[in-house]
């Protein structure tokens, strides 16, 4: 690859954001006159930071009085721990685990385990800051790497590299699994065994598992890098970060224009599209898909097509344009059907229920709901179905039936539960705050309305806590009850653009 290209994709993509905690190893270095601010000054907490390539150190700290303690400690190390020690250093993260640990050195779990007990019973790593985690200073790490570069071959260093990336990309696999209910039968899954376990081991390792994807294109592994970039979405998503989300997918659309990979480019377009309609950004989304749209219909790929004009129409209906997703929504269902995609197929159907829904066809969306629900349960797919129960029930309950769409409402409620989907809560409880808004239920509406809120704040989703402060404000104002409704208005007005957009969706609601 040319090197002018590395670097573009480098300059873009320096890094994530680390934050920094005192180690032991600090309050040794005091003695030689360095204090916490000396040891961390190019590296502000809260501010971007890359690691340095493999085997290289900053010329600052070469001749330094804390160069000379490492040295000292490190010569005191057993040959198998001082390999450890220097092999912990390459990891592009900021945090080691046992599993991590053992794939870059090429060990057993127990023999890695060992090696950082002694190394923390040595000073040399300190208990990281989620628990079963392990942390390396920054000085030290770049005195191991420097020992690791005259010590250990370059292909050996690369070789453990590649452990690591491969090690986060299938449990990034694993995680997507336990996300979204399906799995490649190919990589059966071996070491998450419960959405819990898997979430925990993502919120755990997703900022190295990030750091590792900016690490792979450092050393022109783009397929791993790419691999690592698109796996992680899923999870970013999930769990509300949807910046970083869509820096990933940027980062994957820049390493497939470098590879000259135009399917992989789509495919990664199609990530960029869909975490553009999260920040509310539709027409911006829908050049995106287009963009795709255009690389999958010239290469004949039918279900690239297909997804790519789902999120088109979620672009397209954010918008307001409900009624000419129609057409794209029905082809998606075609295409999926001409390739016999039955584990898919039930997303276009999901949005096409949605788009009908939108254009008061409440029949035919209930239908097309129901065809829905039957293709992600034949799939396993989980929260799809969660999705779409939580949607169908809002047809059902204009058709009357507001028993029905509790029963509905409720299921979708206890599947995210099940799989820690806060967002997908948070719509739930709103979705069941209007259902008894409807009945009358006003007390237990505003309660549920206020817990959607609180859900939504938490992974900062603004969007949908606009909306639903919207419902509150209206909500008082039908009770006469205007001084609450102020108040409200007020929490809303702090939402700022997520407040207009919101108010804007309202009006437009009103007006059909």
């Amino acid at each position: 690859m040319h090197a002018e290209v590395i670097g573009d994709l480098l300059n873009r993509h320096a890094g994530i954001t680390v934050l920094r905690d005192p180690h032991d190893i600090v309050t040794e270095l005091t003695g030689v006159g360095l204090g916490h601010s000396d040891i961390l000054p190019a590296c502000p907490q809260g501010k971007p930071s890359r690691m340095s390539p493999i085997g290289a150190a900053d010329p600052e700290y070469l001749d330094s009085g804390p160069r000379a303690v490492f040295h000292g400690s490190y010569q005191r190390l057993s040959a198998r721990d001082a390999r450890i020690l220097r092999y912990l250093s390459l990891h592009p993260g900021r945090t080691h685990t046992v599993a991590t640990t053992a794939m870059l050195a090429g060990t057993d779990p127990s023999e890695a385990r060992s090696a950082l007990r002694r190394l923390k019973a040595a000073h040399l790593i300190d208990v990281g800051p989620i628990h079963g985690t392990w942390s390396l200073h920054d000085l030290l790490r770049l005195y191991a790497r420097e020992v690791a570069a005259n010590d250990d071959s370059d292909s050996d260093r690369k070789a453990a590299l590649h452990r690591l990336f491969a090690h986060y990309f299938t449990h990034l696999e694993e995680v997507n699994f336990w996300i979204n209910g399906r799995q490649n039968p190919d990589q059966p899954s071996r070491s998450l065994n419960s959405t819990a376990e898997a979430l925990a081991w993502a919120q755990t390792e997703a900022a190295n598992a990030v750091a590792c994807a900016s690490a792979a294109v450092d050393m022109d592994v783009l397929p791993q890098a790419w691999d690592i970039a698109i796996e992680l979405n899923p999870y970013l998503d999930t769990s509300g970060d949807h910046a970083t989300a869509l820096a990933m997918s940027r980062l994957a659309v820049d390493i497939a224009t470098a590879q000259g990979d135009p399917e992989k480019r789509a495919s990664a377009l199609n990530n960029v599209g869909h975490g553009l309609n999260k920040a509310g950004l539709h027409a911006d989304a829908k050049a995106v898909f287009l963009d795709a749209r255009s690389v999958f219909h010239r290469i004949g790929d039918k279900a690239g097509e297909a997804r790519v004009l789902t999120g088109l129409s979620e672009a397209m209906r954010g918008e307001g344009d409900a009624d000419a997703t129609i057409p794209f929504l029905r082809r998606a269902v075609r295409l999926y059907r001409e390739i016999g995609a039955a584990d898919d197929i039930g997303y276009a159907l999901t949005n096409l229920g949605t788009s009908l829904r939108d254009t008061r066809s409440y029949t035919e969306a209930s239908r097309i709901f129901d065809l829905a629900l039957k293709a992600h349960r034949a799939a396993g797919a989980r929260r799809p179905e969660a999705q779409t129960l939580a949607l169908m029930a809002t047809v059902i309950a204009d058709d009357g039936d507001t028993d029905r769409a509790l029963t509905c409402l409720n299921a979708a409620l206890n599947i995210a539960r099940e799989l820690h989907d806060t967002q997908l809560q948070g719509m739930t409880i709103m979705n069941l705050g209007t259902i008894h808004l409807r009945q009358g239920g006003h007390r237990e509406a505003e309660r549920l309305f206020l817990d959607a809120i609180a859900l939504f704040r938490d992974i900062g989703d603004d969007r949908h806590a606009a909306d639903t402060y919207i419902n509150l404000v209206v909500l008082n104002r039908h009770l006469g009850r205007n001084t609450q409704a102020t108040l409200y208005a007020a929490e809303l007005d702090k939402l700022g653009t997520a407040a207009t957009e919101a108010r804007q969706r309202w009006s437009r609601q009103r007006a059909t």
